[in-house]
């Protein structure tokens, strides 16, 4: 499982899933361009959110785990600002947006076909997404990195609640995870990006899972739980497929 951590955030996200005891699983993790933000101050205007150059970084992981070591299955997982990652990577794989940028990390037609490929036969979990920075600001108030940060979103067509339509003609397996209430998010959007997903995502299938485990910024027991009952049915389905 690739994991792409949130604003603030860096690779040890899988340090904090790990000493949950919540998942046991082959975790992978890296540092967007914009990481630890919580620590430094920096510029809003040359921040790389809602930019191709926040994906690539997990774009050339993604690369790495399939085509260089030919797996032809994945799970991924995104958090927060991650989950918005994840929304705007898989759909730039499922269009010619940024095609040049991609194929300077070596991605080209043969292999988005085969990175789309290996993440439609695993899993894809979005854990308190974002939606849009707008929400934020409707939820906490404006100020100037925020009204940045929005810009660059809804300039390069990334706001995640707009990029969900690119997901069209894939067959994926979602689990969508909220926290009711959502501190940090809000839930003013939650209704509206579960229902473009499912209207995008009706040749695969999606879960959403509501949970309220103490916030955002937990690990989230109840999506960690759902996960496991998943693994659970896929392999009983795998076996069930063997003895056949």
């Amino acid at each position: 499982m690739i994991c792409f951590h949130g604003y603030g955030g860096n690779y040890q996200i899988t340090t904090d899933l790990k000493k949950s005891g919540l998942i046991d699983a082959t975790l992978v993790s890296f540092n967007f361009p914009d990481h630890d933000l919580q620590e430094k101050s920096y510029d809003p205007h040359k921040a790389s959110f809602g930019t191709i150059q926040e994906l690539l970084p997990a774009l050339y992981v993604l690369k790495k785990c399939i085509i260089d070591e030919a797996m032809d299955s994945i799970d991924l997982y995104g958090r927060s600002a991650g989950g918005g990652v994840l929304i705007n990577l898989i759909a730039t794989l499922n269009s010619d947006r940024f095609n040049s940028e991609l194929q300077q990390i070596g991605i080209e037609t043969a292999e988005k076909k085969r990175l789309l490929n290996a993440i439609q036969n695993g899993l894809v979990i979005l854990d308190v997404p974002l939606k849009s920075v707008e929400e934020i600001i409707a939820f906490r108030g404006s100020n100037t990195e925020l009204e940045i940060l929005a810009e660059h979103y809804r300039d390069n067509h990334m706001r995640p609640l707009d990029a969900v339509a690119l997901l069209h003609g894939l067959s994926l397996n979602i689990i969508i995870h909220f926290q009711d209430p959502d501190e940090i998010m809000s839930n003013r959007d939650d209704k509206i990006y579960i229902e473009k997903i499912n209207v995008v995502n009706q040749l695969g299938t999606t879960a959403v899972i509501i949970g309220n485990d103490g916030g955002h910024q937990t690990v989230h027991q109840s999506l960690w739980q759902f996960y496991s009952e998943k693994l659970a049915e896929y392999s009983t389905c795998s076996l069930v497929s063997a003895k056949l």
